[in-house]
C-alpha cells in the first residue's frame, strides 16, 4: 500500500501536468487518485503520506506553495495516525494471542491438577509437556513436574524441574521443600537439610515441611530432633495424619509399640486413605503375631497404592 500510494499519487500529478485541464480537475484528479486507496490509507499512513507528496511535486510545479504545504502537512498528520494504528493494532494482536497462549495453558494445567489428584504420574507429565508448549505462565507446574518425575524415581530430572521453577518464583517454599525430598531419597542429608530450613524461611507454618524434616531427622538417626518437629506440627493441628504417622515411627524405634500403635490408628482415624500409616501399622501388627489384623491393614495399603511392591 505504500508503494500503491507512491506511485499513483506521483503518476497522478505528472498526468495531471501533461494535459492540459483547469488546474482545479488536476486537483480533483490527484484527489480521486488519494481516494481510491481508501481504507489502506486510513491503516497505513504512509501509502497516503506517499500519495500527497506526489501530489505536492505537482502543486510545485504550479508554484501553489501554500497548498502544498497544506497537502504535505495533512499527508505527515496522516502518516503518524496510520502508524499509531499500526502500533495499536500490533499490541491488540500480540495481546490476543498472550490470551490465546495463557487460556491453552489454563486448560491443560486444570487437567493436570486433575491427573494428580487420581493420581496418574504417566498422565501429569503428558499434560504438563502440553501446557508448556503454551509458555510457562503459572511456575508451580514446574513443581509438579519435578513431583512426577520422583514418583517415577526420576530424580535428576526431578532436580532439574524444581531449579527451573527456582528460577521463575526464587520464593518457592514448594521448590525447595521437593529438592529436600529428592536428595534425602538420594542420602544427600545435608543438602535436604539445608534446602527445608530454605522452605521454612519463606514459609514458617507449614507443616508439610516440618513433616519432611522430621522424617530427615529420624534417617540422620536424631529421634528427639525428629520428635521435636513432630509435636510442633500436632501442637498447630491434632488432626494432622502425617504427623500422627511419624509420630508412630518414632515410637517403633524407640520400642514404644503400644504408642506407635495408637500413633498408627490416630492417622487412620484423621486419614483412612493414608497408605503409609496402613503399612506401618500392618508391619507392627506383623511384629506382633497378630496376622490377620496385619492382613487386613496390608490390603488396604495395596489398594491405596498398587503400585508399591514392598506391599506385596
Amino acid at each position: 500500500l505504500v508503494g500503491l500510494g507512491l506511485f499513483t499519487g506521483i503518476g497522478a500529478g505528472l498526468l495531471g501536468g501533461r494535459i492540459r485541464l483547469l488546474r482545479g480537475l488536476r486537483l480533483l484528479l490527484c484527489r480521486f487518485a488519494l481516494f481510491g486507496l481508501g481504507l489502506g490509507d486510513l491503516l497505513f499512513g504512509g501509502g497516503l503520506f506517499f500519495a500527497r507528496f506526489g501530489l505536492c511535486l505537482r502543486l510545485l510545479g504550479s508554484l501553489n506553495l501554500g497548498l502544498c504545504g497544506f497537502e504535505f502537512g495533512v499527508g505527515f498528520l496522516q502518516l503518524c495516525l496510520g502508524l499509531l494504528a499500526v502500533v495499536l493494532l500490533a499490541l491488540l494482536l500480540g495481546a490476543a494471542e498472550l490470551s490465546r497462549r495463557q487460556m491453552g495453558f489454563d486448560r491443560h494445567y486444570l487437567r493436570t491438577l486433575l491427573a494428580k489428584d487420581r493420581p496418574d504420574w504417566p498422565a501429569v507429565l503428558a499434560e504438563i509437556g502440553r501446557s508448556l508448549a503454551y509458555g510457562t505462565f503459572r511456575p508451580h507446574i514446574l513443581v509438579i513436574q519435578g513431583r512426577a518425575k520422583e514418583k517415577q524415581r526420576r530424580y535428576s530430572e526431578a532436580e532439574t524441574a524444581y531449579r527451573s521453577a527456582l528460577t521463575y518464583a526464587p520464593h518457592s517454599w514448594h521448590a525447595h521443600n521437593g529438592l529436600g525430598v529428592i536428595y534425602k531419597r538420594q542420602g544427600r542429608h545435608r543438602e535436604a537439610l539445608a534446602q527445608y530450613r530454605y522452605a521454612l524461611d519463606i514459609f514458617p507454618g507449614s507443616t508439610v515441611v516440618r513433616n519432611n524434616l522430621g522424617a530427615l531427622y529420624k534417617s540422620m538417626g536424631d529421634l528427639d530432633r525428629a520428635k521435636q518437629e513432630y509435636r510442633a506440627v500436632l501442637k498447630h493441628d491434632p488432626r494432622d495424619a502425617g504427623a500422627n504417622n511419624n509420630m508412630g515411627n518414632i515410637y517403633k524405634a524407640k520400642g514404644q509399640l503400644d504408642s506407635a500403635a495408637v500413633a498408627f490408628r490416630k492417622a487412620l482415624k484423621h486419614n483412612p486413605n493414608l497408605a503409609q500409616a496402613h503399612y506401618n501399622l500392618a508391619d507392627l501388627y506383623r511384629s506382633q503375631g497378630r496376622i490377620e489384623q496385619a492382613i487386613v491393614h496390608y490390603r488396604h495399603a495395596a489398594r491405596l497404592t498398587p503400585n508399591e511392591p514392598r506391599t506385596y
